[in-house]
């Protein structure tokens, strides 16, 4: 997954080679892409999106993905634009809220440097406790490593603080979720985002659990 034009079709192609199959999701016209990496672990690749609490049909779709995958998914594979690393950020903070594990993928390093940007990927993988891998996908360069990193992949270790009301309300929505439910404050968090696919109703929502 990833902000739009920051080379995902490129990554999703080279990890998943000419196996792939191209379907609207249900109930849009939102097209995801899945294939399989050479082992025979699924991978989807989802619409671009700049927030996962945003309400357009590309970015809903993607958030959905996330939330219906979240027990089984073996790795995110964020795709970045390096030229736009504060942009990335906002979705990386995101994920790490819902507790996916996590790999950061710095594409387009190529175009970062010349524009004479240099990002101090080790420091950044420090910091927020996953791997981060810089790639040029359309030269084929860093794929080998970002391949390798899906194995590494774990949650980020940063979590962001709120205001006391809002933390106050992330504590409440938590203790009235299933006590089995994955990651709690992350799904608090989008309930207190009026995520209407999220809200329980009286009929089941598209999750088996929400």
């Amino acid at each position: 997954m990833g902000n739009p034009n920051v080379g995902k079709s490129v990554i999703f192609g080279w990890l998943t080679g000419r196996y792939v199959t191209v379907s609207n999701y249900p109930g849009t016209t939102v097209e995801v892409a899945q294939g399989a990496l050479p082992d025979g672990t699924p991978v989807i690749d989802t619409p671009g999106t700049n927030s996962l609490t945003s309400r357009s049909d590309d970015e809903r779709v993607t958030a959905d993905v996330l939330l219906k995958y979240r027990g089984d998914v073996r790795a995110v594979i964020q795709v970045a634009d390096a030229k736009n690393l504060q942009r990335a950020l906002l979705l990386t903070v995101q994920l790490a809220e819902l507790g996916l594990p996590l790999v950061l993928n710095l594409n387009m390093l190529d175009e970062a440097e010349a524009n004479g940007i240099h990002i101090e990927a080790q420091q950044l993988a420090a910091r927020l406790g996953i791997e981060v891998v810089p790639t040029v996908a359309t030269q084929g360069k860093g794929m080998e490593r970002l391949l390798a990193a899906v194995e590494q992949a774990r949650p980020a270790n940063v979590v962001p603080m709120y205001e006391p009301s809002l933390e106050t309300a992330i504590e409440r929505v938590s203790t009235l979720l299933p006590h089995d439910a994955d990651y709690p404050r992350g799904l608090a968090l989008r309930l207190l985002s009026r995520r209407p696919r999220l809200e329980r109703t009286g009929d089941r929502a598209p999750d088996d659990r929400w």
